[in-house]
């Protein structure tokens, strides 16, 4: 089984939130069939707790147009992290690693910096806007709290969180701008 993120940033993005599930696994299916049409397997009568979670006809025919244009615009962004991997190398930057036999759809471009804070207000400053994704670990939520983590517990965890930052990438990003972004960022981190 797979889930998809519709979400309207994600590559593949509706106009507002959306997803799916995929599975070859027909027991699954209609499970998940059932749970996302509020439990119910048959109208008004609910077998299992369930949600409201359906497509809507709008977002899927929004998906559906974007999706022949999908592949086109994952090129694109691959072209403007492969020119943002070959500026940053060269300069002796840290790169996103990707493992081996994969491929990155680059949904997202994240460099690593100990003082990124002070990067990000720079950057915006420029007037670019660079976003922090995930500034707090998850075991740090207030969400968690009954699981008692505490700081210092997830030590790789929380040196992300304090470290990374996404810098803008997408088929919309000339290569005009993609140079300005990969210049500002020689240009603050220096």
């Amino acid at each position: 089984m797979v889930t998809w993120s519709f979400y309207p940033g994600k590559n593949l993005g509706a106009f507002g939130d959306g997803g799916a599930i995929t599975t070859n696994d027909e027991q699954l299916a209609k499970k998940a069939s059932i749970i996302r049409n509020y439990g119910s397997e048959r109208k008004y009568v609910n077998d299992v707790i369930g949600l409201n979670s359906r497509l809507d006809p709008i977002q899927a025919a929004i998906l559906s147009v974007k999706l022949s244009k999908l592949d086109e615009w994952n090129q694109r962004r691959t072209n403007i992290a492969n020119f943002y991997n070959d500026t940053f190398s060269a300069a002796g930057l840290s790169i996103p690693k990707q493992a081996v036999g994969s491929v990155s759809s680059w949904h997202l471009y994240v460099m690593r910096q100990k003082n990124r804070d002070k990067i990000v207000k720079d950057m915006n400053e420029l007037g670019i806007n660079v976003l922090i994704h995930y500034p707090i670990p998850p075991h740090l939520q207030r969400a968690y709290a009954s699981a008692e983590h505490v700081r210092g517990k997830f030590p790789i965890a929380e040196t992300l969180a304090s470290e990374l930052f996404s810098l803008p990438i997408g088929p919309h990003l000339s290569s005009e701008d993609a140079k300005r972004v990969a210049e500002s960022v020689l240009q603050v981190i220096a």
